[in-house]
């Protein structure tokens, strides 16, 4: 008498996916914590997350004031710090996941290997962007603190209308995701000329704006 087995319910293989998905996810994230903080202790990382968007943001504040006056606090102040608060998102995203999966192809060695894994590639790649998206969230909460708190940028947070701005992070993260993703591809098809990519593609933008940017400056700060 022969037995055969019946294949696994639907219900069992959608488990089995969530499960291989979550812990792709997990696994990735773990190796993006391990390689962005193998170098110091944790504590000493933490600092830097906190001083490289505040030095960052500083550097920011001093040029607008020896362009446009110590004492000029207009507008376009309250814009560049909000702006460069939530530039740190690009920065992370689209400008480090394709550095991202270029360490792994020209310093560790590792991508072909991670490539022919059982698991989505995409959603590695998405793993890899969680701790980037938490370092970019930490930027813009320091970032945006310390504009209101100590440069006193005129923004009453009781005012805020928070699920507007909740719905445009949503649909700004998974823009930038897809970005961040969609560039990573490329940075896979190129060879020479490939570790440039990412910092072109995040400064590009802002060369743009530049000089729409120098034109709104007040010419007489008196």
């Amino acid at each position: 008498m022969i037995q055969t087995t019946s294949p696994p319910s639907t219900s069992i293989r959608q488990r089995i996916a969530q499960a291989r998905t979550w812990q792709t996810l997990r696994t990735a994230t773990w190796l993006e914590w391990q390689a962005q903080g193998n170098w110091t202790n944790p504590w000493l990382f933490l600092l830097y997350l906190v001083a490289k968007p505040l030095t960052a943001a500083l550097i920011l504040v001093f040029m607008y004031s020896v362009i446009s006056g110590s004492h000029s606090r207009g507008g376009i102040f309250g814009f560049l710090i909000v702006g460069s608060a939530a530039w740190s998102f690009v920065e992370q995203i689209i400008g480090g996941l394709p550095r991202t999966v270029l360490d792994d192809r020209e310093q560790y060695a590792m991508l072909k290997y991670i490539y022919i894994t059982p698991q989505s590639f995409v959603t590695f790649l998405i793993g890899r962007g969680v701790l980037r998206m938490l370092a970019g969230c930490l930027s813009f909460v320091i970032i945006l603190g310390f504009g209101i708190g100590v440069l006193g940028i005129p923004i009453n947070l009781l005012q805020a209308n928070y699920l507007l701005l909740l719905l445009a992070l949503v649909l700004g993260f998974i823009a930038i995701v897809a970005l961040g993703v969609a560039l990573a591809g490329l940075s896979l098809m190129l060879k020479r000329g490939a570790w440039v990519m990412p910092d072109a593609m995040t400064a590009f933008p802002g060369i743009i704006r530049l000089p729409a940017t120098y034109r709104t400056l007040p010419t007489n700060p008196e």
